[in-house]
This record gives structure tokens, C-alpha cells and sequence, in this order.
């Protein structure tokens, strides 16, 4: 076959579309069987001939065919870096995108410099939805190939001043990132560019990203800038008052005109009357940043030195990390670990309540009693994880091992809260006094709940009913019903970060348990319990009002996803 296919290259006539089609065809042949590695030069090569073509959809399907199959033979598609470069500057918009993504594909360390200048080039003439892409993608090839600190800052500002208003906002957060991170010299470099960039209030209007970074940097590193301190605060107070310049760029000016009071001396009292005259602001946060400020340079002045110090050094983010699922993120890679070790634990965030409380929305809201609002309880660490192990199915059924000891899930916290009072002793020196009896209700096998079955992944509930148990001289107490989350990955692909969440209505308890695992290998399964129990005081049917949403996302060969389902369909006689 190899043979065939070099022949038909090498001899195919090329002057009319005809054998431009054979050739294409052959190209993609040549591509997707196991071929030789100077079959698949000759392929790329013809690719490249199609890029010098005067005919506009030839040039286009070499592209978008090098696009496709660039993975296959990178060093053979570096040799027409040249043509593809050239083509950022045909006059087909379609041409130009494919080229562009092209180019990236193609960045190296050796390269970057001289395809991110061709990029930058690109990006001036370009389209503003072009420009928020080009520009986005420039500043990851920046953070990965950058040659030096000076290189990456001087790339960033020109990004900034280029894109102007189209830039996305992870490029201004990569821009503060890598400047908190520089070496004193190459922020003192930096504040002064940041300055010049500026000085034209003609230009500013449509470069508000690079107001805002600048004048941040000028907050943080004002006093090593070679500028004089009048004409700065002057600027500034143009600045703000400019009615073209948006209220997100004057809320950091304001801030940073309260950082230079600290950083540069001498010139307190004209930063004050600026802060004072936004007291009165009609917009309600400028007014409110004023007012705060402006208690630092009186009654609080002797705090305002250490609340207006420097930020620690930023952690530098991976853009590659889905933004959506940032407060979704699991706290248990190595990486968090490592740094757990390190550093001292910071107080847990309630992260999880706040995305659920968001999660519902208006569907769970209050009537008046407070009986449909929501009620979540966050994630317990029991003393000794349940094992998994211990739970079998089988074809009838679950079958489950004694999980609880007799006085149900809660006993170690009523030990504690014995403990506690000084009652625990008096507790177990009257152990024949207390006579246990557990019983099982009627209903002793309840069918399994089918939640969700798309995308190769299986999510199953499988009830647990509750069980009463009756103390000698004491009213029946209930256990909290359990429900096992059964997650089985059916795909050929490794799941990852698998997170699983739910919210029910604020006449319920729920209590979600630690996981089994989250990464699923194809085939694997991850097991978790929910503990769910009526409020004290509530009444109602066998399960007679619980609703549930359910919220899980995970990671799947670099691709984050996430699902929203309702949960309203409960068998009867698992929850009294």
C-alpha cells in the first residue's frame, strides 16, 4: 500500500482541481493508516503546495487538513511554519482562523518568539471576537514557552494595549500573577511602562483592561516608579472623574490611589480630599470604598499603614483549569498536600453550602414557615470511614453488613456529649437499667432508584429503610434513613475529580458522607453514603415532601462537565 500511495502522490497532476482532489484524498489516507514516516513527509508536503495555491478553498482545505493531522508529524509541518504564518494575512477570515490555530499547535520554546510577534500582528488587524480568543491563547503559549520574565511582561503589555476592551478577564489575572511573581527590578521595569501606557487619556476608553492592571501595579509598586508624585495624583484624579472610564476601572483607581498614600510620602492630604469627594459618589460602591478609605486617614490612620501593605506573592493559576468548576475543585490532589504541609491549614470555606444555596435557586423557596427552605448540613469525617467492602450486591438485592453499632450512627457524638456533662460515667454504670430491642420495618427490601444514565455514566440510589430502636423507659428513636450512592463509569476513559453533591428541603436533615474514591477507571465505581432525617418537629408521610437536587461534575480526558438533576420520585415506607 505504501508503494501505491507514493506513486499516486509523486504522479498525480496538479494544474487542474481534479488532481488537487486525488491529492487530497491521498493525504488523508496516507494520515490515518500506519504508513511510513516519509509517506507522511510527502503528505504534509503536499499540504504545504496547497498553502502557495492562488485558489482560496485549496489554501483553506490544506489548512484545515494540517489542523487535523498536525499531531501526526509535528516536525514535518515546522518546515512550513514560514507559509502558515504568512497565511495570518490573507484577506479570508477563515484562512486566517485556521492559521491561527495552526500556529499555536506549533509553538516551541525555539519558535515562540517569532510566532507570537506574527500573532501579535495578526491580533491588530483582527475582529473582536478574534481578538479575545488570539489574545487568550497568546497568554498561555506566553506562560509556557516564555524565554524570559522582561519577554512575558513585554508581551503582556502588548496584548493590553492591542486588545484593548475584547481581552478576556483570565488575561488580566495572569498579567497581576506574573507581575506579583517578578524580581524587584522587573516590577520597578514594569510600573514604569504601566505609566507611559497611561499618560494618553485620548486612548484610554477602549483600554480599560490595561487601566486596570496598570494603575494596580502602580498601587503595589509605586514607589520604586520613576515618576513625580504630583503629576500622578493630578492623573489620577482625571482618571476618576473621566465619565468614558467604567465603574469596575474607577473601583481600582480608588484602591490604588489608597495604596500610594502609603507607598509614596508627601502627598497624604491631596489623596485624601480626592477619597473624601467619592463620599457622595451616586454610584453606591464608590461611595461605600470612599467612606472606608476615608476612616483610614482619620479615625483609624494608625491602621492604615498595615491594611494598604503589599500583596504576598499571587499563585500562579493554570488557565487551562475550567473557571465554572473553580469552587468545585477537590482539595485532595498531591499538589494541595505538598502545600497542606507546608503552610499552615487555612479555616475551611463553606463553599459547598453557598454553591447548593445557589444551586436551587427559586424552586426551594420559603412559603412563609420556612418549611421549603433549604437545609443542607456539610460533609462529616466520621471517626472510622465505612468500609465499602462491607456491602455486597447480588442479584436480590443489597445485602449490607451491620454499618451501625446499636445506638445507631450518632452513639460516638452522644458518648462525647456525655463526656461532656460529666454523665458518661453514671451512663455505663447502669447498663442493665437500659434494654435494647432493634426492629426492621415491613418493607424490607425497597427497590433501587434510578437518578441519571447518559454519557456512559450510571448513577443509582440504593435505599437503606430506617430502623427504630426502643429503650427501656424511653419513646422509640429513629435513625436517620441511608441512601448509597452507586456511581459506575461505563466508559472507556478514566474519570476524574469526581465530586457529588445534593440539597433537600429545610424540613429535612441531610448528611453527606465521605466518598469512596474520586477517580474511576473504565469500569469503576464510586460508593457514598446520604444520611437523611426529618427536622425535629416535622411530620409528614412515608416520604412525604422530600425532594432532592443533585449536582455532580468531574474531569474526563481534560474536559470538565457537569450535571443538574431532580431527585422528587422516593419509594414509600424509607422515611417516616
Amino acid at each position: 500500500m505504501n508503494d501505491v500511495l507514493a506513486q499516486v502522490a509523486t504522479s498525480t497532476e496538479t494544474s487542474k482541481n481534479a488532481g488537487n482532489a486525488i491529492l487530497y484524498e491521498t493525504v488523508l489516507t496516507i494520515m490515518n493508516v500506519e504508513s511510513e514516516n516519509s509517506l507522511r513527509v510527502l503528505a504534509v508536503n503536499i499540504l504545504g503546495r496547497f498553502l502557495l495555491n492562488n485558489d482560496k478553498n485549496i489554501r483553506f482545505i490544506g489548512l484545515l487538513t494540517l489542523v487535523k493531522t498536525v499531531h501526526k508529524d509535528m516536525t514535518a509541518v515546522q518546515r512550513h511554519r514560514i507559509t502558515i504564518l504568512e497565511c495570518l494575512s490573507d484577506g479570508d477570515p477563515s484562512i486566517q482562523r485556521c492559521a491561527m490555530e495552526l500556529s499555536f499547535t506549533l509553538i516551541n520554546t525555539q519558535n515562540i518568539e517569532m510566532v507570537v510577534r506574527e500573532l501579535l500582528r495578526y491580533l491588530e488587524s483582527t475582529d473582536a471576537e478574534m481578538k479575545a480568543l488570539c489574545s487568550s491563547k497568546i497568554v498561555l503559549a506566553a506562560e509556557t514557552y516564555s524565554p524570559s520574565i522582561r519577554w512575558h511582561l513585554d508581551v503582556l503589555l502588548r496584548i493590553l494595549t492591542i486588545a484593548g476592551n475584547n481581552i478576556r478577564d483570565d488575561v488580566i489575572s495572569s498579567t497581576i500573577q506574573l507581575i506579583s511573581n517578578s524580581p524587584q527590578h522587573e516590577q520597578r521595569f514594569i510600573t514604569d511602562k504601566m505609566w507611559e501606557a497611561i499618560m494618553n487619556m485620548n486612548q484610554l476608553e477602549n483600554r480599560q483592561p490595561l487601566v486596570q492592571v496598570a494603575v494596580w501595579t502602580i498601587g503595589e509598586y509605586g514607589e520604586s516608579g520613576g515618576f513625580d508624585e504630583f503629576e500622578l495624583i493630578e492623573h489620577y484624579r482625571q482618571l476618576l472623574w473621566a465619565p468614558q472610564l467604567s465603574i469596575t476601572t474607577k473601583q481600582y483607581i480608588l484602591v490604588s490611589l489608597a495604596k500610594i498614600s502609603v507607598r509614596i510620602d508627601g502627598c497624604t492630604p491631596e489623596i485624601q480630599n480626592i477619597i473624601n469627594a467619592f463620599r457622595v459618589h451616586m454610584n453606591i460602591d464608590l461611595q461605600q470604598r470612599a467612606n472606608e478609605f476615608s476612616q483610614l486617614f482619620t479615625n483609624y490612620k494608625h491602621l492604615r499603614t498595615s491594611l494598604l501593605e503589599k500583596m504576598p506573592k499571587l499563585k500562579l493559576s493554570e488557565l487551562t483549569t475550567s473557571e465554572y468548576n473553580a469552587d468545585f475543585a477537590s482539595g485532595e490532589s498531591s499538589e494541595g498536600e505538598q502545600q497542606q504541609q507546608e503552610e499552615p491549614v487555612p479555616a475551611p470555606e463553606p463553599s459547598n453550602q453557598d454553591i447548593l444555596l445557589d444551586l436551587l435557586g427559586d424552586c426551594f423557596s420559603s412559603d412563609g414557615n420556612g418549611n421549603n427552605a433549604l437545609a443542607v448540613v456539610p460533609v462529616t469525617q466520621p471517626a472510622a470511614p465505612q468500609s465499602y467492602l462491607q456491602t455486597s450486591f447480588n442479584q436480590t438485592g443489597l445485602s449490607t453488613m451491620n454499618n451501625y453499632n446499636n445506638n445507631g450512627p450518632m452513639a460516638p457524638g452522644t458518648d462525647s456529649f456525655l463526656d461532656l456533662l460529666g454523665l458518661a460515667a453514671a451512663n455505663q454504670t447502669q447498663p442493665s437499667q437500659q434494654q435494647t430491642i432493634d426492629y426492621t420495618p415491613a418493607t424490607a427490601t425497597i427497590p433501587a432508584i434510578e437518578v441519571y444514565h447518559k454519557d456512559d455514566i450510571h448513577i443509582r440510589f440504593l435505599v437503606h429503610p430506617q430502623q427504630t430502636t426502643v429503650h427501656d423507659r424511653e419513646a422509640p428513636t429513629t435513625t436517620p434513613a441511608r441512601i448509597t450512592v452507586q456511581t459506575t463509569n461505563g466508559s472507556q476513559a478514566t474519570i476524574e475529580k469526581f465530586l457529588f453533591q445534593a440539597a433537600v428541603p429545610k424540613a429535612f436533615v441531610l448528611t453527606l458522607r465521605e466518598p469512596s474514591g474520586t477517580v474511576m477507571p473504565p469500569g469503576g465505581t464510586i460508593m457514598q453514603d446520604l444520611l437523611i432525617a426529618r427536622q425535629t418537629g416535622q411530620s409528614g408521610g412515608a416520604a412525604g415532601g422530600l425532594r432532592m437536587k443533585v449536582r455532580f461534575s468531574y474531569e474526563v480526558e481534560n474536559y470538565s462537565m457537569m450535571e443538574q438533576i431532580d431527585v422528587n420520585e422516593f419509594p414509600s415506607g424509607f422515611l417516616r
